[in-house]
């Protein structure tokens, strides 16, 4: 019996995401790319980053194929340099957003901003060890509203500049929200990096090996008697006095 089937579709999100990842590849961490010289290097640099390659046998140049590949290409990495369009050039290219359809509208306008801070959320996640740990002080909503407001494509230049400063309490419609809905203070914990709880749980042990100390007993046993003896020394002194005049 013949069987049906639908061609699955992927909805908005997951194209917008697989064409945000195709454009935008992280690459692999280099000390340092360098720029075309035409004093240096050949002239099939030009028009592109580079960064040498660490070869396990040098020998391997001599097999290359010149008939597929320029030798002096052999041993980089190359990456294409694209032309950067200005702010201003963006901002003409932009569709009105009464008249764009609700697909242009996120793509022009929401995704643009939103998909790079989602990128630098999950950056500084991961800076926290939130992959590692069920718990963290990390604030992923706190991160997006404050990256976001920070860097608002829609402000005028000395109003992106005055945000940059801000932190999430200092926002002026964040700060009216917390003095409505106060929030808990975080657990130390949380508030605590590892450095500082190594600290304090040394600086507590510490104290423990000094107050366990027989000669440290013998003194806090005398200073506890002590107390006792002089407590109420007010009343007592009073009393003393009132006996004394009454003679």
């Amino acid at each position: 019996m013949p069987v049906l089937k639908t061609k699955e579709t992927k909805n908005l999100w997951e194209e917008i995401c697989h064409d945000f990842e195709k454009k935008k590849k992280i690459p692999e961490k280099i000390d340092e790319i360098n720029e075309f010289d035409a004093s240096k290097h050949s002239t099939v640099f030009y028009g592109y980053s580079f960064d040498r390659n660490k070869l396990d046998d040098e020998n391997l140049i001599k097999d290359i194929d010149v008939s597929v590949c320029h030798p002096a290409c052999f041993g980089y990495n190359l990456e294409k340099h694209f032309p950067k369009c200005s702010s201003s050039n963006k901002k003409n290219t932009l569709k009105d957003k009464n008249e764009c359809t609700e697909r242009e509208f996120i793509e022009t306008y929401v995704f643009p901003t939103l998909l790079p801070a989602m990128e630098k959320m999950l950056w500084e996640a991961k800076n926290h060890k939130c992959y590692e740990r069920k718990r963290t002080a990390f604030n992923a909503c706190d991160f997006l509203t404050t990256y976001l407001y920070q860097n608002n494509p829609f402000v005028n230049d000395d109003e992106a500049y005055f945000r940059k400063s801000l932190e999430l309490d200092e926002i002026p419609f964040a700060k009216d929200w917390l003095k409505l809905h106060p929030r808990p203070p975080l657990p130390k914990s949380l508030v605590w990096s590892e450095e500082e709880a190594a600290g304090k749980i040394q600086s507590f042990y510490r104290g423990y090996l000094v107050r366990r100390d027989p000669e440290v007993q013998e003194l806090r046993q005398w200073q506890k008697e002590l107390r006792e003896e002089n407590q109420n020394i007010n009343q007592r002194v009073e009393k003393f006095w009132s006996d004394e005049t009454k003679i």
